[in-house]
């Protein structure tokens, strides 16, 4: 599957919260269903999420299974809720990387990457990407950058004002 240039955000319009909190901006998840169709081979590039609950998920849920071949590239997350990127940890994660992203949190604190659970994450690689106002704390990576990326407009509600 791709998950290809989209420009996700929230309104903060009360009727389309979830718990009282915008939803996910993109979630791939693992849940229970009679044939189980574990996360394989994704691609998520290129997208521009701002101010969602957590601007990209990942969550184990009943069925467990871990990201399986996923890349995660040159997207940019901004403003998440609750951190930018929120994954659960899962035995069964393999060969997924995060490489490219810009993760801004500036003014909205919280986390940049945020691990649920206690099992391992070594199969998860980050590496090149641009983190501001984030501690990278353990996925810290190969070519990272730390600093502020200066978007045209950091509260713009069109993917153009989040160009450099």
């Amino acid at each position: 599957a791709v998950v290809d240039r989209n420009f996700v955000y929230t309104t903060n319009d009360w009727r389309f919260l979830r718990g009282g909190a915008a939803a996910s901006g993109i979630q791939l998840a693992n849940e229970w269903t009679a044939f189980p169709c574990l996360l394989n081979r994704i691609t998520v590039s290129n997208n521009v999420v701002v101010g969602g609950r957590g601007n990209f998920v990942y969550g184990s849920y009943e069925a467990g299974g871990g990201l399986k071949n996923v890349t995660v590239a040159n997207n940019t997350f901004v403003g998440g809720r609750d951190g930018a990127v929120l994954v659960d940890q899962d035995w069964g994660h393999a060969n997924t990387v995060f490489v490219g992203n810009i993760v801004d949190q500036v003014g909205v604190g919280g986390t940049g990457v945020m691990f649920y659970g206690t099992n391992g994450s070594a199969a998860l690689t980050f590496h090149h990407n641009l983190w501001s106002g984030v501690a990278r704390g353990r996925v810290a990576g190969v070519g990272d950058v730390v600093g502020d990326p200066q978007f045209v407009n950091r509260s713009a509600t069109s993917a153009g004002g989040y160009q450099l």
